[in-house]
């Protein structure tokens, strides 16, 4: 089921059956900036950011003015933001 609405429309549950839909996607598969963001528990605006800065950089693709994801590299980013721990080394 896509949701297509804009992100500041997106209920919880909106988002969170966008997560869950990329969860149970194949890796090889891409995502719009909305599905994105819920599926990293962030927004399409972080996102935007994050490309235009390089604070982040997952890779993405654009096709003519819209953005997409592939979940293995929206999952790689997910394990490299893993930690073992809150106490930061001195």
């Amino acid at each position: 089921m896509m949701i297509n609405k804009h992100w500041n429309e997106c209920t919880n549950e909106d988002k969170a059956t966008m997560k869950n839909e990329v969860m149970i996607a194949n890796n090889d598969d891409f995502f719009d900036c909305n599905y994105a963001a819920a599926f990293i528990t962030s927004t399409p605006n972080s996102l935007q950011k994050w490309r235009s800065t390089g604070r982040y950089k997952i890779p993405f693709f654009k096709v003519g003015r819209k953005i997409y994801y592939y979940k293995h590299d929206l999952v790689a980013f997910m394990k490299s933001k893993l930690q073992s721990s809150t106490v930061k080394a001195a």
